[in-house]
């Protein structure tokens, strides 16, 4: 092969640090395969022979060592120096942000020594006193609060009645509420019996009275004058004479009231026929639990239940048992 001839100037390509330290100091970071291309000054790369032999017995193999150590040192000593600029920078940036902020501090503590607090004006003053509640208006709602509030089915119940009054849709919103597992209150209950009496049908109302006792609740007063008004209105005593019965039962003085007394007697009234006997016992039995309960007779038998008896009993009797219990007989227009 034709030999390659090139120039190597050390002193040139070396940097100062490099040359002080010698080759020796670089090569041993120099690693290289056997066979490397090598860039020379021609431009054209060539591929040399890096082995023992070669270096330690051409000294032009020598300068080429040399001179790819003092490249890589070279190299990393330019990235050191980078390295220390940028660290160098941050802790500059660092110094002048904590700067800044130990100014900013020092002005604020100034300030608020030398500021007056700011007046509030009449109108910031309304409107702070606005954002507080005063004492007599948590009164008012501890007051309100305290009011029973009405039961939200028995809402959603009486809208229904109001554009459905036959009770057949209330009854079965009412059913799915409770199918649901919520426990509307004995008011949604008697707004659905209420609407099934307004028609007559006393079937369906007593199954709604009924749901009531499965339900876990007690009947009110309207539960039972409710159900048994379409009785009274037909005549069957028999029903409402069991029906207050029971409501007796549960009442402490044993009394079902003026205008549970008045659908009995309207009950023994309209039936066929019409039962004046147990009108008049029926009567004299309300009358009795009055005066052991110190009820007034005026309040026991006001203007609704004399004006049934009157129709029970007929006129003459009806005369009889008024004077009997100190009533005025002429307290109700003629029937």
């Amino acid at each position: 092969r034709r030999p390659c001839y090139f120039s190597l100037k050390q002193s040139t390509m070396l940097p100062q640090p490099v040359r002080a330290n010698g080759i020796q100091g670089c090569i041993s970071q120099l690693s290289a395969p056997a066979h490397s291309p090598v860039q020379l000054m021609s431009g054209h790369p060539t591929s040399l022979h890096w082995g023992p032999a070669w270096v330690g017995s051409s000294h032009l193999g020598g300068q080429i060592v040399g001179a790819a150590g003092a490249l890589l040192c070279s190299r990393e000593l330019v990235k050191r120096r980078q390295a220390d600029r940028e660290s160098s920078d941050a802790e500059k940036r660092l110094e002048m942000i904590q700067a800044a902020i130990r100014r900013g501090e020092a002005k604020a503590a100034q300030g608020a020594e030398v500021a007056e607090p700011r007046r509030m004006t009449p109108e910031e003053e309304e409107v702070l006193g606005k954002m507080f509640i005063q004492p007599e208006e948590m009164m008012e709602a501890q007051d309100e609060a305290s009011e029973p509030q009405e039961d939200l089915h028995e809402v959603r119940i009486r809208r229904t009645l109001e554009f459905c009054p036959d009770g057949v849709l209330a009854w079965e919103i009412l059913q799915e509420i409770t199918a649901s597992g919520e426990k509307p209150g004995v008011g949604a209950y008697d707004l659905v019996i209420e609407a099934f009496s307004r028609r007559g049908a006393l079937d369906d109302a007593l199954a709604v009275f009924k749901a009531v006792s499965d339900a876990g609740l007690q009947h009110s007063d309207a539960s039972f004058d409710l159900l048994a008004t379409p009785a009274s209105k037909s005549g069957e005593y028999r029903f409402v004479e069991r029906l207050f019965a029971a409501k007796a039962q549960a009442q402490p003085e044993g009394e079902i009231g003026p205008a549970s007394l008045a659908l009995l007697l309207d009950a023994y009234a309209n039936g066929l026929p019409s039962q004046a006997q147990k009108a008049q016992a029926a009567f004299r039995s309300a009358m009795a639990v009055g005066e052991s309960a110190k009820t007034p007779p005026e309040e026991t038998a006001p203007g609704q239940v004399l004006r049934a008896l009157k129709r029970a009993v007929g006129p003459s009797v009806y005369r009889d048992l008024t004077k009997e219990y100190g009533l005025d007989p002429d307290a109700v227009e003629d029937v």
